[in-house]
């Protein structure tokens, strides 16, 4: 494939979803996928028959929330790994120190850069939305689909 060809792919977008996370209620997708960026929407600890997983810990649903992204990723060819973004959402910015001891083993080192907002949430204490960058975590660049040279 050459570079024009991957370009014109980069200008499409397309709806992502998984059969192993919660279904969208409204007028959105669960991630869009444009070229090799993908744009992941809030994500909170819903099961995938919309129960609330560990309903008033933030811990129990801080992981849930992650491992639909995980999921989610992994299901369109990504990983975690690929993360470069993500904004939280917390009901009480109290719950900060609680909501990074389950966040932080989902991750590593360099974290995704991240944003923090204490809001109101509708009965659940969390919500995730991400960005990531397919092939990131491999290494490979985005235009060309060859690994990344460092020279």
């Amino acid at each position: 494939m050459d570079i024009r060809q991957k370009r014109s792919e980069i200008s499409m977008k397309q709806g992502l979803t998984s059969d192993r996370i919660p279904p969208v209620f409204g007028p959105y997708c669960s991630a869009v996928a444009v070229g090799d960026m993908i744009f992941i929407s809030g994500n909170a600890g819903f099961d995938k028959n919309q129960r609330l997983v560990g309903g008033g810990d933030v811990k129990e649903e801080t992981r849930q929330a992650l491992e639909n992204i995980k999921m989610l990723l992994e299901d369109n060819g990504a990983c975690l790994d690929d993360i470069v973004r993500t904004t939280v959402y917390l009901s009480d910015i109290a719950l900060w120190n609680d909501f990074n001891e389950a966040y932080a083993p989902f991750f590593k080192e360099p974290y995704p850069a991240r944003t923090c907002v204490g809001c109101q949430l509708n009965g659940f204490l969390v919500e995730l939305e991400c960005t990531a960058v397919r092939g990131r975590a491999a290494g490979l660049d985005s235009l060309t689909g060859r690994e990344k040279r460092n020279d």
